[in-house]
């Protein structure tokens, strides 16, 4: 599959419908067997997300807070099953 960034491509995406006259032509545009597809990026948008990202806190301190409690207080408990299931998802295959 070939990604194009930059939006140079001017080939649209074609995504077949429901009946056959839609899935042949697609078939008919894309018969280079290599599927391509062209990303483009709002930059407003992608600014706005941005600056808002940039304004959040780097710790949440309420949730920060609420774990501390329950850890004083003996509320908070730990599963052995759960985090040995979590740390066999995260290492790698063998």
């Amino acid at each position: 599959m070939k990604i194009d960034l930059n939006g140079s491509t001017p080939d649209p995406i074609i995504t077949p419908r429901g009946n056959n006259s839609d899935a042949t032509s697609a078939s008919q545009v894309n018969a280079g067997g290599e599927d391509t597809a062209t990303l483009s990026f709002d930059r407003t948008n992608t600014g706005a997300l941005t600056s808002q990202a940039m304004s959040s806190p780097d710790v949440r301190q309420d949730k920060v807070d609420a774990l501390r409690q329950a850890i004083s207080t003996g509320q908070y408990k730990v599963e052995p099953e759960q985090i040995a299931g979590a740390m066999l998802q995260e290492s790698p295959k063998l």
